[in-house]
């Protein structure tokens, strides 16, 4: 992941590669608001109030790494996002799976991602230039951000940009590994499905019931091994179930509509 900040400064042009933690870690310890900057020899000296500190550049490599993915968006065609991209994104989130086609996929306005036991899929309304496919890990990353209104396509890079021009910048997965085409089979054969293939009806009161209840758990939310809201489907009802450290929550939605035939 690449963040990119553009500053506005009466100065000669430097650049110079910081480690990102230790630089904020200092600048939020310091209580004087005018700083001085000077930066000589791959060096940042920073001055502010009776506090002095240096602090030494990175590699020249990881200087030259970060210059050349930034210069290569000089030409790049930058391309509006999808309205509903960002809440495709949030939805389509499976936490603490270690699946080989983990993390989230999108390939024209579809959005994807699956654990090999489920499969999450929203359709925004505008599709995207190429296939798509982050890290569980960037996908987290990019779930952060709700104010990119940009992108553009730099393999091996996907970058997004805001109205304020910061650049973010996610390195894409080998999209010809995911599974795309499998998936959209299922979804078509479930959109496409008849009359007489749909064995029951799943009622609105079961979403209210599983917010809830995902609501009485986030105490344990954060373990990814543990079952967040757990769901029961028998021939007439659904129950949802969720645990915390101090007790536990159970409801029981009643099925709508046909009666669901289980194998």
């Amino acid at each position: 992941v690449s963040v990119a900040f553009p500053l506005e400064y009466e100065a000669e042009k430097f650049v110079v590669a910081l480690k990102a933690a230790e630089l904020v870690k200092l600048l939020t310890k310091l209580e004087d608001d005018d700083l001085t900057l000077v930066v000589s020899e791959n060096r940042w000296n920073l001055r502010s109030g009776a506090a002095r500190a240096e602090l030494h550049g990175m590699e020249s490599s990881i200087l030259k790494y970060i210059t050349e993915l930034h210069d290569s968006l000089q030409k790049a065609e930058w391309k509006p996002v999808a309205a509903r991209f960002f809440e495709g994104a949030k939805l389509c989130t499976i936490p603490g799976t270690r699946y080989m086609y983990a993390g989230m996929a999108a390939r024209g306005a579809a959005i994807m991602t699956t654990d090999g036991a489920q499969l999450l899929h929203y359709v925004t309304d505008g599709a995207m230039a190429e296939d798509v496919w982050l890290s569980e890990a960037e996908a987290t990353e990019l779930r952060k951000f709700a104010n990119l209104t940009e992108y553009t396509i730099v393999q091996p890079w996907i970058h997004f940009r805001t109205a304020t021009a910061i650049v973010v910048s996610f390195h894409l997965q080998d999209s010809v590994k995911f599974p795309f085409d499998g998936i959209q089979k299922l979804v078509d054969s479930a959109i496409h499905a008849d009359e007489g293939d749909i064995v029951g009806t799943l009622p609105e009161a079961l979403r209210k019931a599983v917010s809830r209840a995902a609501a009485f758990s986030e105490e344990v939310s954060s373990a990814p091994d543990r079952e967040v809201v757990e769901l029961t489907i028998a021939t007439d009802h659904v129950v949802i179930h969720a645990e915390r450290l101090s007790g536990k929550y159970t409801e029981k939605i009643p099925l709508e509509g046909t009666a669901l035939t289980l194998p």
